[in-house]
């Protein structure tokens, strides 16, 4: 999924990755205990002007939860509210 991701950021692509791409992928990246990739992904949506909505918070939350990372939860809690 990563790779499909990439090649459709890619300036020759046609497709456009949307929200719901790239949710699917963060998804998958705090499943895999990836917090640091899923943040990466974060931060790709918000560089495109996509606006996160509650599921993309409640999974990078429950990322950081798994990987013992309180105080970016506590951050990324933060950010929700006040978006």
């Amino acid at each position: 999924a990563e790779g499909l991701v990439e090649e459709m950021l890619s300036t020759d692509c046609a497709v456009e990755p949307d929200l719901i791409t790239f949710s699917t992928v963060l998804k998958g990246y705090c499943h895999a205990g990836c917090l640091e990739k899923a943040l990466q992904m974060l931060a790709s949506i918000k560089s495109r002007g996509l606006r996160c909505d509650e599921l993309v918070y409640n999974t990078l939350m429950d990322g950081c939860v798994k990987a013992h990372d309180l105080s970016t939860g506590v951050a990324l809690f933060g950010e929700m509210v006040g978006a």
